[in-house]
């Protein structure tokens, strides 16, 4: 299983975003639903690193998902490198997002999503970020900028995509001007 979900990530991403992510370790527990992730890395389009996710841990219950709710009772993530730059008009991460909104293959034109008419809605209960840096380079101007973000730890008990709910949350970063 650990193998071919490691195999399906790399096609998919190459399919929907036009860029093979790579993953070292995938573990993946089909009784608890419980998915380890070591080591997952996304190129931007020129190769250079758009995300780095050292550590990824994801528990989801499976009886919400009849009521398309994905409930994910924990996610935690840890010592990503998040990295977007901006060149002329855009950034990096601009064609990923176009390719994936599109629905459409980036190596075959054929669909690779739909738009669902009644969406799903997601319900993280403990999301957990830490040890993380978010850089922001913006080489369009005559003098660049570089920024970035040290996320020691952003807690939220409860995170959700359902219309008119929001809940409380917790963040410790330090933004340094680079």
């Amino acid at each position: 299983m650990p193998y071919a979900l490691k195999k399906y990530l790399s096609v998919y991403s190459q399919e929907a975003l036009g860029v093979a992510m790579s993953v070292e370790q995938v573990e993946f527990n089909p009784l608890t639903l419980e998915l380890k992730i070591k080591n997952l890395h996304l190129p931007d389009d020129g190769g250079k690193t758009l995300l780095n996710v050292g550590k990824l841990y994801l528990n989801i219950d499976i009886n919400t998902l009849f009521n398309k709710v994905l409930l994910v009772r924990t996610l935690s993530i840890s010592n990503v490198e998040f990295n977007i730059q901006k060149t002329n008009s855009q950034t990096n991460l601009y064609p990923l997002i176009a390719r994936f909104h599109s629905g459409q293959s980036a190596t075959t034109n054929q669909v690779v999503h739909e738009d669902q008419s009644q969406p799903w809605h997601l319900l993280v209960q403990d999301f957990v970020l830490n040890n993380s840096t978010l850089r922001f380079d913006d080489l369009s101007l005559l003098e660049p900028v570089r920024s970035r973000i040290d996320i020691t730890s952003l807690v939220s008990n409860r995170i959700t995509t359902k219309p008119n709910q929001s809940f409380p949350y917790q963040l410790s970063a330090h933004i340094n001007r680079i």
